[in-house]
């Protein structure tokens, strides 16, 4: 994992190697640069596979003809390189990057979808003065990237894994995006392509860009998009083909020439990996890590235990006190490189941290949730559906807030008040929007009343859903269920999961692995019927007939808790005076109404009420204002 950094122009060589030392987190094993009179490049490096000077980057072909920067891992190099050598070609197999540049010279942008991997990486050939950038399939690793007007009044192509770097150019950070705020409010992250910057742009996942070093796009393309194919199919063939892949899955990810381990909560998704890896490899170590908590509405340990204990794990916990909490919360505060809302960062963080005292490599359960509905809200959906072919939604969304209003406030994790909130927030909202409806820290309602009246004059408010519409239309034909995962995958897994966990992971050199998104193990699951993701309120059905066949009994009917922290208490106590601070500087500037932060804030001081999501959201966009 590393950090890659490009700019165009003269002033590139002085600029790169003045900015590239701040991606030192994202890669402390190695910096780089690469000067060339129309763009330079640069690259912090985090060595993982072939940790010697060999795998240094930039790095030029064989050829001389192109120059190659990475952020991330090529699971798979192994494979192409033995393709590539039934050609003639011979690559340096040691490195993932070796073989990922000559696959980009021999078989050009067809090679993207046979990668398994994540990654995020620019292929300049200086000849041409033209750069490929692109991103994998499910947005795993970030690539910010824009025409940027600098002091001068030149403008310049800039790209780079963090998008503070770009808004620290000389010039200053560009005007506020309305439309990137919005979507930051009610996604929790940033949703689409769109950020809080005018002219600074996400490369969407899944796609790839071709610009010339002025930062002129001469071609662009997704090479993937998430796209259920359901096929009649038995159960029993079906948990066969999923361990088969599973197993594939595991295997490449645990390529490494450092240290690897496993993040391990105790549900069935980390728990079936820790099997498979002990099945796979019957004499590794393997070491698992946990985080816990003093509340017992957020701890998970004992699970993770039982578990660790089934394989001889080497397990380490760590709990979250509060101590531990807020200083996490700082690491996050000071160094986050963008809008993110989406508190479990901190535990996450934390867990990372902690884990990278003993290893350079985990494996994570990220993306089976997503992609077999095993979330609370697609048990909400059949009767919320229901509810309102009896009644119109505006009464459910009505008698919802009513029941709100009548529950007393708790700061549990999950709590009943916390719930029937948001399930009111959903029925606010169509089905095609429904998803972010119950998931939104800011409904767009109180989004938009919360932003700054001048900022909301230019915004188009039917943008604002548009990526939770776009992918729900797009599945719908393969039935709700499929247009709620595929909601899910495009907006939750990228811009909430994914970029939490790399956030976090990246904080402290840590890298971390998702077997469930390798693309033949999400390929299977998407193309499955129905039945076999979600039955009579239960998902993830198909995943726990192979759980069942691997785990102890105890933790098949484990209700999940996710990673939650005490938002609620932190406000009121470590967050106040940035709560204040914040609403001072919302009187004059900033994004945000102050007369509505201020009404908020009162009644979740006052304890009438309880919003902690979206005072959170408002504090932890406080540094990028």
């Amino acid at each position: 994992m590393c950090g890659i950094l490009g700019i165009g122009g003269s002033r590139g060589p002085h600029l790169v190697r003045r900015l590239i030392g701040e991606l030192r987190h994202r890669g402390p094993d190695g910096e780089g640069v690469r000067a060339d009179p129309a763009l330079t490049l640069g690259h912090r490096r985090l060595a993982i596979l072939g940790p010697d000077a060999g795998g240094n980057q930039p790095m030029v072909s064989a050829s001389g003809d192109s120059v190659l920067v990475l952020n991330g891992e090529i699971y798979n190099y192994r494979e192409l390189a033995d393709a590539l050598e039934a050609r003639g070609k011979v690559p340096d197999r040691r490195y993932d990057t070796a073989v990922l540049l000559a696959g980009l010279e021999t078989w050009g942008l067809d090679l993207l979808p046979r990668l398994d991997g994540m990654f995020a990486f620019a292929w300049y050939r200086p000849a041409a003065e033209q750069v490929v950038l692109a991103r994998d399939r499910w947005g795993k690793k970030p690539l910010f990237w824009g025409r940027i007007r600098l002091d001068d009044g030149s403008r310049v192509l800039a790209f780079a894994s963090e998008l503070r770097l770009l808004a620290r150019l000389p010039g200053g950070p560009p005007a506020v995006d309305p439309l990137g705020v919005a979507r930051y409010l009610v996604y929790d992250g940033l949703a689409g392509t769109h950020t809080i910057y005018r002219g600074i742009r996400k490369l969407a996942a899944g796609s790839w860009m071709e610009l010339d070093a002025r930062g002129e796009v001469l071609a662009s393309r997704r090479y993937f998009t998430f796209t259920p194919a359901p096929q009649p199919m038995a159960a029993g063939p079906a948990v066969v083909a999923l361990r088969e892949r599973l197993e594939r899955a595991v295997l490449w990810r645990l390529r490494s020439d450092v240290p690897v381990g496993l993040f391990l909560s105790g549900g069935i998704d980390s728990s079936t990996l820790a099997a498979l890896w002990r099945h796979l490899r019957p004499d590794d170590t393997i070491r698992t890590f946990t985080v816990g908590f003093e509340e017992d509405s957020f701890d998970e340990r004992a699970s993770a235990r039982v578990m660790a204990r089934a394989i001889g794990a080497e397990h380490r916990e760590v709990v979250a006190s509060g101590a531990d909490l807020t200083q996490a919360l700082e690491d996050v505060w000071a160094r986050l490189s963008e809008p993110f809302a989406d508190p479990s960062i901190v535990p996450t963080a934390l867990l990372c941290r902690f884990a990278r005292e003993h290893v350079s490599v985990v494996l994570g359960g990220d993306g089976a949730d997503e992609l077999q509905a095993g979330y609370d809200p697609f048990r909400a959906w059949g009767p919320s559906r229901l509810l309102e072919l009896l009644v119109p939604r505006r009464f459910w969304q009505r008698a919802l807030a009513r029941l709100e209003r009548l529950l007393p406030p708790s700061p549990a994790n999950n709590a009943l008040r916390f719930r029937v909130r948001h399930l009111a927030q959903g029925f606010a909202h169509p089905p095609e929007e429904r998803v972010q409806g119950w998931m939104a820290s800011l409904p767009l309602a109180l989004a938009l009343t919360a932003m700054k009246p001048e900022l909301v004059a230019e915004l188009e408010v039917e943008a604002v859903l548009e990526p939770s519409r776009r992918a729900f239309r797009r599945a719908r034909e393969h039935g709700a269920l499929y247009a709620q995962i595929a909601t899910w995958v495009e907006t939750y897994l990228e811009c909430s999961i994914l970029t939490k966990v790399d956030r976090a992971s990246m904080l402290h050199s840590l890298e971390v692995r998702a077997p469930f998104l390798a693309p033949e193990v999400a390929g299977l699951l998407s193309s499955l019927p129905p039945a076999l993701i979600f039955r009579r309120g239960h998902g993830k059905r198909l995943l726990r007939r192979l759980a069942g066949e691997m785990l102890p009994a105890a933790l098949m009917h484990k209700p999940k808790k996710g990673l939650g922290v005490p938002q609620a208490d932190w406000l009121r106590t470590v967050l106040r005076g940035r709560v204040e601070a914040a609403l001072e500087y919302a009187r004059s500037g900033g994004w945000f109404d102050h007369a509505t932060i201020a009404h908020l804030w009162h009644e979740h001081l006052a304890g009438r009420a309880d919003y902690r999501r979206s005072l959170w959201s408002f504090v932890l966009a406080s540094p990028f204002q």
